[in-house]
């Protein structure tokens, strides 16, 4: 009998739906998706990044969002919470002009690199805006420089205070504590000049904050080749503070670095000699290691203490995948490592890396139905974290806490199909902000990454959910069916339409994004957005094929302002000429009833001779009508689901069909047979006998 230990750790590594704290379920969503009261939904318009941060230092959390503008231009807006209602805080700023200045020595804004970052200052959030413009020349365009600037929230007012001097152009920004006294360092760096023997290498620069702005950035070359994008590795030798990893791909390779702070803020760094695709400090007993996958799809864990070699502790094969992050249970750390191939989670002790049959996340149903649709749900961490700031990852539906609370914490979350969490934000962190981003890309890491042009999202835009709402499972377990126009419903469960397609009247909350098209995940799929009226009429057209009536399947996707996901998914068959219609009609022998049989379309209805037919699954019929014993036509119509016709007309004949006897044989046989008749019943005549004296009989004459 297991333990009661055994038990509620089984029970946390599974996290079984009696773990979650439920709200009552809304009603059953059937043709409508359930309204979402008390949600706000932002303004409309284009989101470029949207953070979580606390801008003025109340203890409530502003939801901070880079927009697109005018002509090109990029503004930044503060959101925060007031008496319980959503308010942008005055104005928003202008961070890219309109219009990019020309001339001689003119700083240009359009087109050039911008970003939000999240940096922790003794335990305090700020939110830095990174800015790349370049330096426009006549006849020579060359980088011009890197401002960095903090955003201010003060009575309402946003504003900009430069925490930099420019610098030289770089190529990513990333925000870590490198020496463990709770105050951000900002790793800046960009590739170099090619040297003979190594590449291109990196020039990193640490900039350490004197408590009003950055000072003097101490600046070391980093001998890594191709390795100018560095992440948050984690504390992984043991020593106070976070490393940043480095994944070298040159020549194919991907090599890890680790790069740690040295004396006087320079930089040490240390080859792994390992071949990774992704990397994670974690502890392991009462040190620290790191985990890794390998290009060869196995998870390994490591010691590597500072200026040793790395030591495997333990390995697990797995189906490729990536590194989710770090949870608690019962006050054990777990590594939460999602696999590519079946896109389970799986919940590791460490080291020893417990097999997956021992720890994987049970998808709750809704989210199960994203398995192949044209949206899907978010499985990560949740920036910021949870509701008590302890790290919190969003998995398969559900929230998982980090502060060891056990599994009577998990809380249940919509989907979050096609929507990136920014964060818990407002007092008492009780609202969810999601980003709504259609396009496939990965969410930007509010610690940083690399300094690229924004890409503009249409579609795009934020909301804010009471967390209780968000975390209210989806009706009917995410399963939509909306009414249709021009389709008809077939016995097998799909429907019939034409070549025009056919109409999906949606109903749901304003502001949903309906998902239509590519169930591919690597192919973008077309968007709209729920207006006011709170409902959309969707013309859908079948899928291409090279044979008609071949079920295809068609799908789309509702996902809410709360993060909450709704699928509806049609089996299409497409009638878009008359159905085929093949007939043939037999007499059986002494029978005043011929048989007609044929072949249609499937689920066609046949009417003979006034009677009504229904075809099996394949299309086949068959059936018999009285006849007299002279030829008769039969009148034979097939009618598809969708009304088109088909009609032939066959001639039968009852009792025996004369019709088919193979008649040139029979005709000579009888010519040949009246002709014995005639032949046998005619008289025939013989000479008679001569008689003596009768003179009719020649006498012969003898000669002289």
């Amino acid at each position: 009998m297991l333990g009661p230990m055994l038990v509620a750790t089984v029970l946390a590594l599974l996290v079984v739906a009696g773990a979650a704290v439920l709200v009552p379920a809304p009603i059953a969503a059937a043709g409508a998706v359930p309204d979402e009261p008390g949600v706000v939904m932002l303004p409309e318009v284009p989101t470029y990044q949207a953070v979580a941060v606390d801008l003025d230092g109340d203890g409530a959390r502003e939801v901070v969002r880079l927009v697109a503008g005018d002509r090109g231009s990029i503004l930044v807006e503060a959101w925060r919470e007031a008496a319980g209602a959503w308010e942008m805080a005055l104005r928003p700023i202008e961070v890219t002009p309109r219009r990019p200045a020309v001339g001689q020595g003119d700083v240009v804004y359009a087109g050039t690199p911008a970003r939000l970052i999240v940096r922790r200052v003794e335990g305090v959030d700020r939110v830095t805006l990174v800015r790349q413009p370049r330096f426009q020349e006549p006849d020579l365009e060359r980088e011009c420089c890197l401002l960095l600037h903090d955003l201010v929230l003060h009575d309402a007012s946003l504003g900009l205070r430069p925490v930099a001097d420019p610098s030289d152009s770089v190529g990513a920004v990333t925000a870590l504590d490198l020496d463990g006294d709770g105050t951000d360092e900002l790793l800046v760096t960009g590739s170099m000049a090619s040297l003979p023997d190594i590449g291109f290498p990196s020039e990193a620069r640490v900039y350490r904050w004197d408590g009003v702005a950055f000072g003097a950035p101490v600046v070391t070359v980093l001998r890594i080749s191709f390795g100018d994008t560095p992440f948050v590795l984690g504390d992984s030798d043991g020593v106070p503070g976070v490393e940043a990893g480095v994944i070298s791909r040159a020549a194919g390779l991907t090599v890890l670095y680790r790069v740690s702070l040295a004396e006087d803020d320079a930089l040490r760094i240390e080859d792994a000699d390992l071949f990774v695709t992704d990397a994670l400090a974690v502890p392991q007993g009462d040190g620290r290691g790191l985990a890794y996958i390998s290009p060869s799809a196995d998870l390994t864990v490591l010691s590597w203490p500072a200026g040793e070699r790395p030591a495997p502790l333990g390995q697990l094969p797995i189906n490729e995948g990536r590194i989710l992050g770090l949870v608690e249970i019962h006050g054990t750390p777990r590594l939460l490592v999602q696999e590519a191939g079946s896109g389970e989670v799986l919940v590791l002790e460490l080291p020893e890396l417990t097999p997956p049959s021992d720890g994987t996340v049970a998808r709750i149903p809704s989210v199960a139905r994203f398995a192949v649709s044209p949206a899907r749900p978010y499985v990560g961490p949740l920036p910021g974290g949870g509701p008590d700031g302890e790290p919190a990852f969003i998995v398969s539906g559900w929230l998982l806490p980090g502060d060891g609370r056990g599994p009577d914490s998990a809380v249940r979350i919509g989907t979050l199909a096609g929507a990136q969490p920014i964060g818990l934000v407002g007092a008492g962190r009780s609202w969810l902000a999601l980003l709504h981003a259609p396009l496939p890309f990965p969410p930007l890491d509010p610690a940083g990454g690399r300094l690229d042009v924004p890409i503009l999202q249409p579609g795009s835009g934020v909301s804010l959910a009471p967390l209780a709402l968000a975390s209210t499972p989806e009706a009917d377990h995410g399963t939509l069916d909306p009414p249709l126009e021009g389709a008809a419903s077939l016995p097998d469960g799909a429907i019939a339409v034409g070549a025009e397609g056919f109409v999906a009247v949606v109903d749901a909350p304003p502001g949903s994004r309906i998902h239509l098209g590519a169930e591919d995940p690597t192919t973008l799929a077309s968007v709209r957005i729920v207006p006011a009226a709170g409902q959309v009429r969707l013309s859908l057209l079948p899928p291409a094929g090279d044979e008609e009536r071949l079920p295809r399947r068609v799908s789309l996707v509702v996902t809410t302002p709360a993060g909450h996901g709704y699928v509806a998914s049609w089996l299409v068959r497409v009638y878009a000429a008359p159905p085929p219609l093949e007939t043939s009609v037999t007499t059986p022998f002494g029978s005043d009833a011929v048989e007609v049989r044929g072949r249609s379309a499937p689920y066609a209805t046949v009417r003979i001779a006034g009677s009504e037919l229904t075809l099996d699954a394949g299309g086949h019929f068959a059936t018999r009508v009285p006849l007299p014993p002279w030829p008769t036509e039969i009148s034979v119509v097939a009618v598809d689901p969708l009304g088109n016709t088909a009609s032939s007309t066959l001639t039968g004949v009852g009792l025996f069909d004369y019709r088919g006897l193979p008649w040139l044989p029979i005709s000579v046989m009888l010519v040949a047979a009246a002709a014995a008749v005639l032949f046998l019943r005619v008289p025939r005549s013989r000479p008679a006998e001569p008689r003596a004296g009768d003179d009719a009989a020649l006498e012969e004459m003898d000669p002289d």
